[in-house]
């Protein structure tokens, strides 16, 4: 039987709501990630493809943009390939205004055997800390 597990990290960041939101819904540009061979797209807007492969890796992620907001600047994106062992993969990106800067919260979730949950589980707290990470350092003075 499937069980869905969860992973989120939300980091503030001292620039405009309406830049970090311009950077992030350009689903296709993934120049602020590190680790990445190579990528490919396909289509644009609500169900455009980004095809990634990491560094050190033959295998490719297939990932779909699945929704854009842009009054409460979210997105949504699916993994349809390359999450091995985590199926009906889906994360939101959202940013927030707050008094200096805006705040980044990114969520992610997916489904695995019972008997993975504690093994699996982690691997989305990891995955959603390290993407918010590199996505936010973008708009630090350090680049960190």
């Amino acid at each position: 039987m499937a069980t869905q597990i969860t992973g989120q990290k939300a980091v503030a960041v001292n620039a405009s709501a309406e830049q970090v939101w311009l950077k992030m819904q350009d689903f296709a540009d993934l120049s602020w990630a590190v680790g990445i061979a190579d990528i490919e797209i396909e289509g644009q807007g609500i169900g455009m493809v980004r095809r990634v492969r990491l560094e050190g890796s033959d295998d490719w992620l297939e990932e779909r943009l699945l929704m854009v907001d842009q009054d409460t600047k979210k997105l949504e994106y699916g993994i349809d390939e390359g999450m091995i062992g985590i199926t009906h993969y889906r994360a939101t990106a959202q940013v927030k205004p707050q008094a200096q800067g805006c705040q980044i919260e990114w969520a992610c979730r997916g489904e695995v055997e019972a008997a993975e949950v504690a093994e699996k589980e982690p691997i989305l707290a990891v995955v959603a800390e390290g993407i918010v990470t590199l996505f936010a350092a973008q708009f630090s003075e350090d680049g960190r």
